[in-house]
C-alpha cells in the first residue's frame, strides 16, 4: 500500500496545482475524461449534481456536491479535481486538508 501513501502525499499539490491552473481548461480535462468511479448512490448522485452545477456556472451547488462525495470517499481523485477548479472558479480557497497542514 505504498502508493496510497504516495496519492495521500501528492494531494495537497495537485489540489493546489487545481487552483493555479486556469480553471476552464481543468474543467474541460476532467469533464472531457471523466467517467464516474464506482461509488455508493448518494455519492454517485452528488457526483452527478456537482457535474451539471458546473455546467449551469452555480459554484456553490457545485461545491456542496463535491464536499459531500469526497467526505464520503476520499480516495475519489476526480472529485477532489473539481472541487478544487470549482473553489477557484467561485473565487474561493479551498481549505486545506488537515493531513496537508501537518505536512507543511
Amino acid at each position: 500500500m505504498r502508493n496510497s501513501g504516495v496519492m495521500h502525499a501528492l494531494l495537497p499539490a495537485i489540489l493546489l496545482l487545481a487552483l493555479v491552473l486556469p480553471g476552464r481548461a481543468v474543467l474541460a480535462a476532467a469533464t472531457e475524461s471523466d467517467s464516474a468511479p464506482a461509488m455508493s448512490a448518494s455519492a454517485n448522485a452528488d457526483y452527478a449534481a456537482g457535474k451539471r452545477a458546473i455546467e449551469a456556472g452555480n459554484w456553490q451547488a457545485a461545491i456542496d456536491a463535491f464536499s459531500r462525495v469526497v467526505a464520503s470517499d476520499t480516495g475519489n481523485a476526480n472529485a477532489h479535481n473539481f472541487l478544487g477548479s470549482v473553489y477557484r472558479k467561485a473565487g474561493k480557497h479551498a481549505p486545506v486538508p488537515r493531513s496537508a497542514q501537518s505536512a507543511w
